[in-house]
């Protein structure tokens, strides 16, 4: 075969994968490529064609070595050596190329390359890298939003996935994510925008979003990406504000409940777990009674203020039923924690399995409806007195006391609310 077939062949190649017949354009490519082996764009259809037929090896193969060379080649590559599961080949390849030329695609890329790899703050920094590259790129702001949101990052999410729709052409799902992101915001009625506008764009989606719809109206709690996002960004003026502004008072408010319990207890004599702990205000009055006092709260910021004052035995950002169950208890406290909860009965029952005979559960709460419980404009939940009651019996305490308190003011008014002290029945 002489070189004047060459772009017959490179014709024939183009035909037979218009027409469908990848094999027959691979081959076709394949001969004409052995005929012109430097022609670059010719080796990106060969290796786009074996792509296409999912022949990952022979892809690697073809680009691998040329892609030295030719940073032109790296890109397709390094989906190849995904494709293969080759994730750390195919980041090294393109951290190569990027010294050589800064690319918000190339960025695109390695986010999502390092998100396979579970290097979480690397493919949030190359996403990062990626939006300063190219800040207009919708479909890069609508992966971003949604790697955003999968992490917990709340308010970033729902600020890139704002601007994704604010795009000329905003992706399919766009929709769907802002449902998602406003769903883990707890914020029912703009998710549930969201979702209707994505059922009429994508009626195909329908059993989808009647799914989303049903979880919306049944979900009971606060997401814990919300309550951890909005304590990240308050613990560095939690203490301050809380108690000069809103004359918080819960951590009194408990002590004075329990202190007739607690007469003749030895100092350093109980195992305390901490429920919501924050910045360690709630601990303090107690951490003289305590052997061991562990906290939990789903904020890391708010717990590295808690470590500062070293009162704590060991500090979590697990969530209360998994903190309650790494220890036998002699008292848990609660102090305005179930104010982001509102089903209470698993909590209480596993309160209940993991105190000791005679154990305490202490607990504040806001006051809400006459039965049940309600979640507040203020995303806080009340409960009524006979929803705490009945629960708490339930789930095998004696009630000691279960008395109206307030332990903060909200607009100048106090808050209306309960202090609760149950015991674990003998």
């Amino acid at each position: 075969m002489t070189t004047d077939n060459f772009p017959v062949l490179v014709q024939k190649g183009h035909d037979a994968r218009e027409s469908g017949d990848l094999e027959g354009a691979a081959d076709f490519f394949a001969e004409a490529l052995a005929l012109e082996p430097d022609d670059l764009s010719l080796r990106l259809f060969l290796a786009d064609t074996l792509m296409a037929l999912r022949n990952f090896p022979a892809t690697i193969a073809l680009l691998e070595k040329p892609a030295e060379n030719h940073p032109m080649l790296v890109p397709l590559l390094a989906e190849a050596l995904e494709a293969e599961g080759k994730h750390a080949q195919a980041a090294s390849w393109l951290e190569h190329q990027l010294i050589r030329r800064p690319s918000g695609h190339l960025h695109h890329h390695l986010a999502r390359i390092h998100t396979a790899l579970g290097n979480i703050g690397d493919a949030r920094e190359h996403y990062a890298q990626a939006l300063f590259l190219t800040p207009y790129d919708a479909v890069l702001l609508f992966h971003a939003a949604a790697f955003h949101l999968t992490h917990g990052w709340l308010g970033p999410a729902l600020d890139l996935a704002q601007r994704a729709l604010r795009c000329a052409n905003p992706p399919d799902g766009i929709h769907l994510l802002m449902g998602d992101i406003w769903t883990r915001m707890a914020e029912a009625d703009k998710a549930m925008r969201h979702y209707q506008m994505h059922r009429t764009q994508c009626p195909q989606d329908g059993d989808i979003i009647t799914l989303r719809i049903m979880a919306l109206a049944d979900s009971p709690n606060l997401s814990p990406d919300f309550v951890r996002g909005v304590f990240d960004q308050y613990a560095d003026r939690f203490d301050a504000d809380l108690v000069n502004k809103l004359q918080y008072h819960g951590p009194l408010v408990i002590s004075q409940a329990l202190a007739p319990f607690l007469v003749g207890c030895a100092p350093k004599s109980l195992a305390i777990l901490d429920l919501g702990c924050g910045t360690g205000l709630s601990g303090e009055p107690f951490a003289p009674l305590a052997a061991r006092m562990d906290g939990c709260d789903l904020s890391p910021k708010m717990l590295e203020k808690a470590e500062g004052r070293h009162i704590y035995t060991q500090l979590s950002t697990e969530d209360f039923i998994p903190a309650m169950r790494h220890g036998t208890w002699d008292l848990v406290l609660a102090v305005d924690a179930f104010v982001y909860v509102g089903a209470l009965s698993d909590i209480f029952a596993v309160a209940a399995e993991t105190l000791r005979p005679g154990g305490f559960l202490a607990a504040t709460f806001e006051a809400g409806p006459d039965t049940g419980f309600i979640r507040k404009p203020c995303k806080r939940f009340g409960h009524a007195e006979t929803y705490l009651r009945e629960t708490a019996l339930a789930s095998g305490f004696d009630i000691l006391v279960l008395e109206t308190a307030s332990s903060r003011m909200e607009k100048r008014e106090p808050v209306s609310g309960f202090v609760m002290v149950c015991q674990k029945r003998l």
